[in-house]
């Protein structure tokens, strides 16, 4: 007798769920549920703890059931299989456990909204039959920091429909969100949060999906977007990566074929010199990669071409490295724009600007080179947050409008490591960010956190448009380590406008080491390792060098690159000062698994 009319409802009488516990206690391995659906239609929940210790699952949906409603109530794991028209709304779902905390096996019409949910493991859906899954505005979140997996979607091998949109995905270690589809799917992922994960943020593999308008953020030791997936379209996306091991924002490779990625805005802040960079190409024929930020603050690749990209259609991105390391492909650097783009044989309206991010994750540019400079996709409308992009749209995933007197230093000009040693005059790139000509403004600028003699500039320079100015000159001494700082203040005699686009990124000089330095103590040449370090990766060494290591325990975590000029005979010794090595502690304390080391030697010799 149950039907959309006469449907059966268990609700707490109180309403507060916590109140009102169905909880099964014993072990049961073969009947492992507190509730179990088996082929019931019209069924509601609601305000009820349904709880289940000794085994997995608090809730078993199975054979057939459906139109269920399970609402506003706490469970503890929940299993649905050959079900349909099912609703999981408003519910604290925890499982403390290695088991999924919603599976969703060849069932259809499933809607998943609203629910809080702490696990291991998240959602998993699979099955030839699972179709018209839909999965919103979830809050999925690891029980431990660095630990399980959070949205698992697994290929069948038939179309299906399926949408993952505007949830919160956070802090799981293998990946945020996982989707295997087949071409002429209708397989979404649009909007979510994915925040903290370890490994990799976004994966998809197969073909035939939309990624579209997420912001993958915090990913701290792996891949923002790992695209394996054909036809499938990756836009409107903010990619955040970080860490100090390998961070890449956006990863291609070779099943992406025919796929497009386009609108994105990648910002790698991860320090890896080697093995940080914005977008990777490792495969794949006939790729679109058009209207792309692709920035490296941390020092790596702006983009690593590491396959041929002649079927590609590539233009209209932005490139940016902190270091100039704009471009690898076929097994050579390059330090700037036209000589990168001569190499890859194509690259028309790209441009080399630092987009100047409103922050590290909420990736608003303000670079004016940036505005107006992209090209109209017919089917790419609007952008990350539904405005509508203009006839020639900006770059990246956000819209931006420039303002008036907005002016900022975008970088040093002519300074790399080695930095020469002596005298040296400091130049920096003013860059007019505002739609007014820029007329006057305060140039600063630091060294190792000192201020120098403020500069005043005037003059007339057009939007858009920016110029070198020496600010004046800085005397770099023998086997130092420099960092440089530079910012605007004020525009045209105005308050600035946008003043988060004022500094630019720190430039860390060294000149080359050559002899004897101390680590550590009273009035040490480098006070730690690290700084150690920066001085060998960044400027090398003219003759033999050896660190006397004062006593003391240095909490650090230490990598050592390929050293400039090292050799048999320019050798880099580090020793103990005091020749007891029980009084000298390298000690790196933190638990990292991803980067699993205290001293590492990354290509590095001698």
């Amino acid at each position: 007798g149950s039907s959309e009319i006469n449907t059966i409802t268990f609700e707490g009488e109180s309403g507060d769920s916590s109140k009102v516990e169905l909880h099964y206690k014993l072990s049961n391995p073969t009947n492992d549920y507190t509730l179990k659906l088996s082929d019931a239609s019209h069924i509601r929940v609601r305000g009820i703890s349904v709880l289940r210790s000794g085994g997995n699952y608090s809730l078993l949906v199975d054979d057939g059931s459906t139109d269920n409603v399970i609402s506003g109530s706490v469970l503890q794991g929940m299993y649905l299989s050959q079900s349909s028209r099912i609703l999981i709304e408003g519910n604290r779902i925890y499982t403390p456990h290695w088991m999924w905390n919603i599976s969703v096996v060849k069932s259809t019409g499933i809607r998943i909204i609203g629910n809080n949910q702490e696990s291991l493991l998240g959602l998993w859906v699979v099955g030839d039959s699972s179709d018209s899954i839909y999965y919103r505005g979830n809050k999925l979140a690891s029980l431990g920091v660095g630990a399980g997996q959070g949205i698992r979607v697994e290929n069948s091998g038939i179309p299906r429909e399926i949408e993952i949109d505007d949830n919160e995905v956070k802090d799981y270690a293998e990946y945020g969100i996982y989707v295997s589809g087949v071409e002429g799917s209708r397989l979404r992922i649009r909007g979510n949060r994915v925040i903290g994960i370890r490994d990799a943020g976004i994966i998809a593999e197969g073909g035939g999906l939309e990624i579209r308008e997420n912001r993958v953020v915090g990913i701290r030791s792996g891949v923002g977007i790992l695209l394996n997936a054909a036809s499938t379209l990756v836009s409107n996306n903010y990619i955040q990566t970080e860490g100090i091991g390998v961070s890449k924002g956006l990863v291609v490779q070779g099943g992406a074929s025919g796929s497009r990625v386009v609108f994105n805005s990648v910002n790698v802040t991860g320090v890896d010199m080697v093995n940080g960079r914005a977008l990777e190409v490792l495969g794949g024929e006939r790729l679109t990669i058009k209207n792309n930020i692709f920035s490296n603050r941390g020092g790596g690749f702006s983009a690593y071409l590491g396959s041929d990209v002649s079927t590609y259609d590539l233009s209209h991105n932005a490139y940016y490295s902190s270091k100039q390391k704009l471009g690898f492909y076929n097994s050579s650097v390059y330090d700037t724009l036209s000589s990168f783009l001569i190499a890859i044989g194509s690259g028309a309206g790209s441009i080399h600007t630092n987009p100047q991010f409103l922050s590290d994750t909420s990736l608003v540019p303000s670079s004016s080179l940036l505005d107006a400079s992209g090209v109209s996709i017919a089917d790419i409308v609007s952008d990350i947050e539904g405005n509508l992009r203009g006839s020639v749209p900006d770059i990246g995933a956000k819209e931006f409008d420039l303002c008036n007197n907005d002016a900022g230093v975008s970088g040093f000009d002519g300074l790399s490591s080695p930095a020469p040693i002596g005298n040296v005059p400091v130049k920096v790139v003013l860059q007019n960010n505002g739609t007014s000509p820029l007329t006057s403004t305060t140039i600063n600028w630091t060294v190792n956190g000192v201020l120098q003699p403020v500069y005043q500039w005037s003059g007339n320079l057009p939007s858009k448009q920016s110029i070198a100015v020496v600010v004046g000159n800085y005397n770099f001494t023998s086997g130092g380590v420099f960092k440089l700082r530079s910012w605007s203040t004020g525009a045209n005699n105005q308050a600035d406008c946008k003043v988060y686009n004022d500094s630019c990124d720190v430039l860390n000089l060294g000149t080359k080491l050559c002899g004897t330095y101390t680590i550590g103590g009273v009035s040490p040449d480098f006070v730690t390792f690290g700084d150690a370090a920066l001085a060998l990766n960044n400027a090398g060494v003219g003759c033999p060098v050896v660190f006397k290591v004062r006593d003391g325990v240095y909490d650090e975590q230490v990598r050592i690159y390929q050293v400039p000029g090292s050799s048999e005979i320019n050798t880099i010794t580090f020793e103990g000062e005091s020749g007891d090595s029980s009084k000298v502690e390298l000690h790196y304390k933190l638990s990292n698994p991803t980067n699993d080391y205290t001293l590492k030697l990354s290509d590095a010799s001698h």
